[in-house]
């Protein structure tokens, strides 16, 4: 959060620039890598968003070290007037869906804070995955 508000020595500062620092920097400590692609996106957001969506990748990004046994994974970002999209995906192992964040009862926490993020700001959050076929997450937020 220090990399959007505090410019000091230089610091580019705003979600892309520290997304960029964060995904080189989770690669490297992980030993995956990670491609960041980002378009339409010019301007700074307002703080929350850029925090909120900052907090959801690196949650994506965590699951994707903890569970997916991926050897790649790939951040998007896509906006245009009205709308931000952001997709965290994986190569790795996959899961059922239904059984991590249905109604089971097992559900992940870091998912369920994912989507309660994401709900603050009007958007939306979803998992898809199936075993042996990676994982995505995608977010979809109003930037209207």
């Amino acid at each position: 959060p220090e990399l959007f508000q505090v410019a000091e020595q230089g610091l580019e500062l705003g979600l892309v620039p520290a997304l960029r620092e964060m995904v080189r920097d989770f690669s490297r400590r992980v030993g995956i890598p990670i491609n960041l692609e980002v378009s339409g996106l010019e301007k700074r957001l307002p703080l929350e968003i850029e925090v909120a969506l900052f907090r959801a990748i690196q949650e994506g990004l965590t699951n994707v070290a903890k569970h997916s046994r991926a050897n790649h994974a790939c951040v998007n970002l896509k906006a245009d007037a009205t709308r931000l999209e952001v997709g965290v995906e994986d190569n790795g192992v996959g899961f059922s869906v239904a059984e991590v964040v249905g109604a089971s009862g097992r559900r992940s926490l870091g998912l369920f804070g994912i989507q309660e993020r994401m709900s603050l700001l009007g958007g939306t959050s979803q998992v898809q995955s199936e075993p042996g076929k990676g994982t995505k997450l995608t977010i979809s937020v109003p930037l209207a």
